[in-house]
């Protein structure tokens, strides 16, 4: 009797594997892509195609699985043959240009983000990543109009606040950078935002501003840097011995830093403790910093 439940279970459970259809393969692959378990994901996306050819298209999704492993190479294969199964299919072109954004090819990326945006122009994805392109490529205004494009088709997305922001501090444009900055913290409140919008007050010297930026990154997450950012923040308010703590507190993670030694040497300085100063000027030098040889010649000889 015992033998032949047995059985009679091994039968159910081979009849219900049977019945599995391709669709539920492909819901049950995009219930593991959510929660972020990519290769039981892909191994689901597969079967779905190998149970039925009409869901080629789920070679997208296996691409996407492959792209979030880090695995462009094999996502771009997995793009190819989603375009192949259908050419006016837009997104397979905005993701596998990511995905040769993310491996360094920019030529390869523009022209696919080209071609996405001729199938269809109102997809804020695509916009975003052709601006990260140009971006890379040099044209900084070009990537300005991207990031603009997408945000006016999607306002919601604050990375492209970020992008639009970052790509105006580098046309030196810091007023424009601060208010997408703070466009993207109203959005999400992010350490990316919030450093950058201080290094952004920084150059417009709102010195006090950048240090409260500084402060609120930190309660968020602690990022490489940010004592050497807040450091120098207050060295320009003349707050030397604030400035002296961060530094130092710079140095106990990041003891490479020759800008951080030549920046408390010139704090110490300011506060009259020239052998201080002197010490850190040398550590500087021997770090590379050739400009803390010319303080030690006229200052500490």
């Amino acid at each position: 009797m015992k033998i032949f439940l047995l059985l009679l279970t091994f039968l159910i459970a081979s009849n219900v594997l049977k019945s599995q259809t391709a669709e539920d393969y492909y819901n049950l692959g995009n219930s593991f892509f959510q929660s972020g378990d990519y290769i039981a994901a892909i191994s689901n996306y597969q079967k779905s195609i190998d149970t039925d050819s009409a869901y080629q298209f789920v070679y997208m999704d296996i691409g996407n699985s492959r792209a979030n492993l880090g695995e462009y190479e094999e996502a771009i294969i997995n793009y190819d043959k989603a375009i192949k199964f259908d050419p006016n299919f837009a997104i397979p072109y905005g993701n596998r240009g990511m995905a040769k954004y993310e491996l360094g090819d920019y030529i390869g990326a523009l022209s696919d983000f080209n071609l996405s945006i001729k199938i269809n122009s109102e997809n804020s994805f695509t916009y975003n990543g052709r601006g990260l392109v140009k971006y890379n490529l040099g044209d900084i205004q070009g990537a300005i109009i991207d990031y603009t494009k997408a945000i006016n088709i999607d306002s919601s997305y604050y990375q492209t606040f970020n992008n639009r922001a970052e790509a105006k501090c580098k046309l030196e444009d810091y007023r424009g950078a601060v208010k997408d900055y703070t466009k993207a913290i109203n959005l999400y409140p992010n350490v990316l935002s919030y450093v950058n919008r201080g290094i952004a007050k920084y150059n417009l010297e709102d010195y006090r501003g950048a240090i409260s930026d500084y402060d609120k990154s930190m309660e968020i997450v602690l990022t490489g840097d940010i004592y050497y950012l807040r450091g120098n923040a207050k060295a320009k308010l003349k707050d030397y011995k604030g400035s002296i703590l961060d530094y130092s507190k710079e140095l106990e993670s990041f003891k490479d830093n020759a800008n951080c030694y030549l920046n408390r040497g010139i704090s110490e300085f300011n506060l009259g403790n020239k052998e201080a100063a002197c010490l850190d000027w040398s550590k500087a030098g021997e770090l590379g910093n050739v400009n803390a040889y010319d303080l030690i010649k006229e200052y500490c000889n």
